[in-house]
């Protein structure tokens, strides 16, 4: 069948509901000649009246009975197929498999999941911890939270969730015991904790009070 082979079958409903062609066009925001030829170019399509046509009334021939039936069977699945799809796009509903970095993701985005979930109790999350990009769409990830620069990659779709800030810490014992560094300088001889990501060390920037930045 073709596309355009339901044209009039609307138009058909409405006049078998309403009893008229005008009144079935006043439902449409039609004219009731429109109604009239879109009928007529159905009943010739299909090779046979459907209506009995009369100056005072209309009446559903045999065959139009059989048709109306048929057609609003159709029409009422086609809607109860449209109102599943639309309560599935405003309610959650499925597996989703997520990927997210270990300390970042525990700490920030699994309360919010958590919080989702609660909202939502038809959502199946999936989650695994891990900094790695390769790979996680063969895998059917389908959100990964990445902190830094990504490679250009044709089959993810990056889209920046917020900065994050970093600074330099360092323990009151630490400081009593070693004092606390006046320069940049002053930082490669003392004992550092840095962290890795995706396999690259990271260069610590700072900004000196000019606006410079150094490493």
């Amino acid at each position: 069948m073709d596309v355009q082979d339901l044209a009039g079958v609307i138009e058909f409903v409405r006049v078998a509901q309403a009893g008229s062609f005008t009144a079935a066009a006043a439902t449409l925001g039609l004219t009731g000649s429109a109604v009239g030829k879109s009928v007529s170019r159905l009943e010739a399509r299909l090779g046979t009246k459907l209506f009995h046509r009369t100056t005072r009334r209309i009446t559903l021939t045999h065959e139009g009975e059989d048709y109306y039936e048929s057609c609003v069977r159709a029409l009422e699945e086609l809607d109860d197929v449209e109102q599943r799809l639309m309560t599935g796009r405003s309610e959650p509903v499925g597996r989703v498999r997520l990927d997210l970095p270990g300390a970042f993701g525990r700490r920030h985005v699994l309360p919010m999941l958590q919080e989702l979930v609660l909202q939502h109790p038809r959502l199946d999350l999936s989650i695994n911890f891990s900094e790695r990009t390769a790979g996680i769409v063969e895998e059917g990830v389908d959100l990964a939270v990445r902190i830094g620069r990504l490679a250009d990659d044709a089959d993810l779709v990056a889209v920046p969730l917020g900065r994050q800030r970093l600074v330099i810490c360092a323990s009151p014992a630490y400081l009593a015991q070693h004092g606390a560094p006046s320069t940049p300088a002053d930082l490669a001889a003392r004992d550092c904790i840095t962290g890795w990501q995706r396999s690259a060390h990271p260069v610590w920037l700072l900004r000196q009070a000019d606006g410079t930045i150094t490493s």
